[in-house]
């Protein structure tokens, strides 16, 4: 079952059972809760675009953005959908959900028992790129960023720069830092750069008119109209 989550600035679909449809939720609202918290006492945290050094006492949310964002030398909030996305899915898996996933503002994190197919939207109607995951015993992080897509802040030119990682906060942090540096004609050197980190399997850049990719991704296609 499907059900989509919005509070305040949050847009998130939880796919799962519908018995675990209202703890995702209530995951949601107390994630965000700490990180507004948090915020009123440490304002550096929700603006700096470098990386951050968070209170001793800040809670898990928090830190673990910290970390994801030091890794790829950008800001903490970089990672604020896949952390909601990852640390919501972590807590159904918790309560026995094998298979669903919670995807938040684009950024997703995954458990499936069965083959699932991942659109990668970058704006271009001339072609689609798709990647099929195949069943996995564990959450997989899938985030994209987009210089042309959305509201978050990039640096770059890239239609679409995504990340597959072992969970979504890394994934989120190291698709901003891709997108931020990708260029046409740095683009395999960007991606290396990228997927060299631990815990990244691999990492796709769509342009304009091309799209390059390199790791342990799952099968990808692409559907030219």
């Amino acid at each position: 079952m499907r059900r989509t989550v919005r509070i305040k600035e949050t847009i998130a679909t939880i796919e799962a059972d519908e018995k675990f449809l209202k703890e995702a939720e209530r995951t949601i609202a107390f994630l965000r809760g700490q990180l507004e918290a948090y915020i009123i006492r440490d304002p550096i945290f929700a603006v700096t675009l470098e990386p951050h050094e968070p209170f001793e006492d800040a809670p898990e949310i928090v830190k673990r953005m910290c970390n994801a964002s030091s890794i790829f030398g950008v800001g903490p909030m970089a990672s604020v959908a896949g952390a909601i996305a990852q640390m919501t899915m972590e807590r159904l898996v918790e309560m026995g959900c094998e298979d669903g996933f919670v995807e938040n503002g684009g950024d997703i994190a995954m458990k499936n028992s069965r083959r699932r197919k991942i659109e990668v939207h970058h704006g271009n109607k001339n072609f689609r790129v798709f990647m099929e995951f195949p069943p996995s015993e564990r959450i997989v992080g899938i985030c994209t960023s987009s210089s042309s897509i959305g509201h978050s802040i990039s640096f770059g030119v890239a239609n679409a720069a995504t990340v597959v990682a072992e969970d979504a906060i890394l994934a989120d942090a190291g698709a901003t830092a891709l997108c931020n540096i990708a260029t046409p004609e740095t683009v395999e050197e960007d991606l290396r750069k990228i997927v060299s980190k631990k815990g990244v399997f691999g990492a796709l850049v769509v342009f304009e008119d091309s799209c390059a990719f390199y790791g342990d991704l799952p099968e990808i296609k692409v559907a030219r109209r």
